[in-house]
């Protein structure tokens, strides 16, 4: 007698509805609509702020050799929406607070192009470069003691960089020239870390060595005799 194949279900089984929350999950359309009209508010009230500083900036004296040079604190204090209570976050940055703090107050363009203005002051006075790029010259935009919690993809428990992007695209729009993309600017940014880190490591590698120097050329004031047996004396 040939046994009967067992013949399977091929309906598959309804597995219990769960809603999970995912951080990183697309807004829903309500959600964007909102976020767009909130941007559109805030582009209304940059333009009223623009608008104020231009007026303000054209009824200005002149004098004979042409129009005066307006300061960067001169213009912070005319487009702070407090008349100047606000100021930057100041270089080189020293906390995680600050670089948080700066990373949301430039979600307003007003205050990112102030932080522009600032950095480009710092990094490239006059238009130029300062030399060597950020190889040299990050740390006086991070702070030497605070950069070296960073890395630009945060491995190795490091803080990542990337995750600052408006940090990030100012500090590329300070460094952008001719031939300048944004895979230039990361590989600038990764260098700068290694270089920093190299460095680092050598310093302390030097004065370990100046320490054991130090401690090699140093006498016992006591001898070992005399302290194992002090009676013979």
């Amino acid at each position: 007698m040939k046994r009967r194949a067992t013949v399977k279900d091929a309906t598959p089984k309804t597995l219990p509805y769960k809603v999970i929350q995912n951080e990183f999950s697309k807004p829903s359309t309500e959600e964007k609509i909102r976020i767009l009209n909130d941007k559109m508010d805030m582009v209304l009230q940059n333009q009223k702020k623009m608008l104020l500083v231009l007026r303000q900036l054209a009824t200005q004296e002149t004098d004979s050799l042409g129009p005066q040079i307006v300061s960067v604190n001169s213009i912070r204090h005319l487009m702070s929406p407090t008349s100047g209570d606000w100021s930057p976050q100041e270089f080189p940055l020293t906390e995680l607070e600050q670089i948080e703090k700066m990373e949301e107050e430039m979600n307003d363009p007003i205050k990112q192009s102030i932080y522009i203005r600032t950095m480009q002051e710092i990094l490239k006075p006059g238009g130029t470069l300062r030399p060597g790029g950020l190889k040299k010259q990050f740390h006086l935009i991070l702070a030497k003691d605070f950069l070296i919690d960073f890395n630009f993809d945060g491995i190795h428990n490091k803080i990542p960089l990337k995750k600052f992007g408006n940090f990030n695209n100012a500090l590329f729009e300070v460094q952008k020239r001719d031939g300048y993309f944004r895979d230039d600017y990361v590989s600038e940014i990764r260098l700068a870390f290694r270089v920093y880190k190299n460095r680092r490591h050598k310093s302390i590698s030097d004065a370990r060595k100046k320490i054991r120097e130090a401690m090699a050329g140093i006498e016992p004031q006591v001898k070992f005799e005399e302290f194992l047996y002090p009676e013979s004396n």
